[in-house]
């Protein structure tokens, strides 16, 4: 006999939570705002107080950089900044998807308006391109004065703000449909709630064609294992489920599974949930999901800053296929004519201001190590063609930016932005050389730790960066997801002696079989060649797991 619904609150019960969630919700209210004040102190003190050159040497700032429009993102428009006539961009840790801000400045120091922007993509040493918004957009095509901008690194604060956004409205329980009120009520820890809800199904899984719809759809599902299938199949027959597991255990992928059986299962039984909705705490894990839902042929669509969307992904976000429709395509061409006629005014008006100073330092790059890095995804390619998919992982976004300006992509498929202020179509398989040849072997990702949760590659090097100071090697959390995201084979790149004075890096090394290094070799800040001391082919005949150490 199945299991009744679960009873929706009560008006008395509800009016009853509604009283007790006020401390609850001002409490947390008050921790994301004192978090929003924490990042906005942040940026005010790197901008204002301290001093340009110490952030030109940290990698931290861009200055005296001519901004012009150069197509549009959907809504936002593109912008290519240029350093001064003659130069080069100084050094710098800006990537891809990061959030910055745009300063108008006069000799590096703020003197106008300050814009949030998104970096796009960037063209060697020669300009950046990326994405403002809104008003910020005028700005930029403001016909009063052409300006020099100033371009530093920007507070995340859109997730800050969507927390403020739904603490405001948690605790509005009046006159909501029964499914919404019992959600609300366990958020709220409301134990009776939550008890019937946890033991009841939703409505769909009542009937009876569901259940035998389910169990085909599972077995269609592919590769999982015995747990993974029994924690979908559990999820599909109740109202709340909660999944908890270090990284590594395929919470995303049995995620991925979940929404596929749902769809299944209900198309089959048509009695399912319908739309689903699937959110992520940050965009790379909302672009996870995007990717893996993509790659199971189930359809969906990308919410959010196209911007700050994978550059392969961003033709499925919901602007871009908005835009493919009449009214849609009719809203791009009204939004071209008005840049049109703002970039005829800026035209004729004159250059104010002026700035220079550029720095070759970064942020927490080993040059050395990342090439020693790109030569083995070299040698791995070429040395067995079943690999095909390598991941070059690093804690830093810098070494991240080294390991892009450094990978030749006529020797390598890496996938990463268009260079030339694109589309974000993935240009590095179309890279050919002098002679016309083309990269082939697996597609090489180049990603921070962070960037690359949720994801798998067959092969993952990863790149520690640090010969000094532990600093992300010392998170645990980062480095059980960096060391579970290889399918095949796993290399680390890194400073032995640095290492070993972390407990779990000398537990690992020691599980590993590496012998410590008489001497410990330098390589942050330059130093002789990299030694590659175990053999680039061990990872293809069953050897777990490989090291390599600078």
């Amino acid at each position: 006999m199945a299991a009744p619904p679960s009873p929706a609150p009560t008006p008395n019960l509800l009016r009853e939570l509604e009283g007790r969630s006020k401390e609850l919700i001002d409490r947390l209210e008050q921790g994301v705002q004192a978090e929003i004040q924490a990042q906005r102190d942040r940026v005010h003190r790197l901008v204002l107080d301290t001093p340009l050159p110490v952030l030109q040497r940290r990698g931290l700032v861009l200055v005296g950089l001519a901004a012009a429009p150069c197509g549009t993102l959907h809504t936002d428009l593109l912008v290519r900044l240029t350093p001064p006539e003659g130069t080069l961009l100084s050094r710098h840790s800006f990537v891809p998807g990061q959030p910055v801000v745009l300063l108008a400045s006069e000799s590096g120091q703020p003197a106008g308006p300050v814009l949030d922007a998104t970096v796009v993509s960037q063209h060697g040493l020669k300009w950046l391109t990326v994405a403002v918004g809104g008003a910020g957009a005028a700005a930029v095509l403001d016909p009063g004065a052409r300006r020099r901008w100033r371009m530093d690194a920007g507070p995340c604060l859109a997730p800050l703000q969507r927390q403020l956004d739904a603490l405001g409205a948690l605790g509005r329980l009046e006159g909501l449909r029964p499914g919404e009120a019992r959600v609300r009520a366990v958020l709220l820890g409301e134990p009776r709630v939550a008890r019937a809800a946890a033991a009841a199904p939703p409505a769909w899984a009542r009937d009876a064609r569901w259940a035998p719809a389910v169990a085909d759809a599972l077995a269609r599902c592919g590769a999982l294992n015995p747990s993974q299938r029994a924690a979908v199949g559990a999820a599909l027959g109740a109202t709340f489920s909660l999944w908890q597991g270090p990284p590594g255990t395929g919470k995303t992928q049995t995620l991925l599974a979940l929404i596929q059986v749902a769809l299944a299962a209900g198309r089959a039984a048509r009695c399912g949930p319908g739309p689903i909705l699937a959110v992520a705490e940050t965009n790379a894990g909302a672009d996870n999901l995007l990717e893996g839902l993509r790659a199971r042929g189930v359809a969906a669509v990308r919410v959010g800053q196209p911007a700050r969307v994978r550059p392969d992904l961003r033709a499925l976000t919901l602007d871009a296929l908005s835009e493919r429709t009449g009214e849609g395509a009719r809203a791009v061409k009204l939004r071209e004519r008005a840049s049109a006629l703002l970039m005829r005014g800026r035209d004729r008006a004159p250059l104010v201001g002026s700035s220079a100073g550029s720095s070759l330092t970064h942020t927490y790059n080993n040059t050395l190590e990342a090439q020693a890095a790109l030569a083995l995804a070299e040698a791995i390619s070429a040395a067995d063609p079943s690999v095909r998919s390598v991941a070059i992982l690093t804690p830093y976004a810098g070494q991240a930016a080294s390991l892009l300006r450094h990978a030749d992509p006529t020797r390598l498929r890496i996938a990463r932005p268009a260079d030339a202020e694109g589309d974000g179509a993935l240009a590095a398989p179309d890279c050919a050389d002098a002679r016309g040849a083309r990269p082939r072997g697996p597609l090489v990702c180049i990603s921070t730790i962070d960037g690359f949760q949720g994801r798998e590659a067959d092969v993952v090097l990863l790149s520690t960066t640090r010969t000094q100071r532990l600093g992300f090697l010392a998170d645990r959390r980062r480095v059980n997801v960096a060391i579970t995201r290889a399918r095949r084979g796993l290399v680390v790149l890194g400073c032995s002696a640095l290492l070993r004075t972390h407990p779990v890096w000398r537990e690992w090394l020691r599980e590993a079989g590496h012998v410590p290094e008489a001497q410990p070799q330098r390589a942050e800040r330059g130093g002789r060649r990299p030694r590659i001391s175990a053999d680039p082919g061990c990872y293809g005949s069953g050897c777990g797991v490989e090291e390599i150490f600078l």
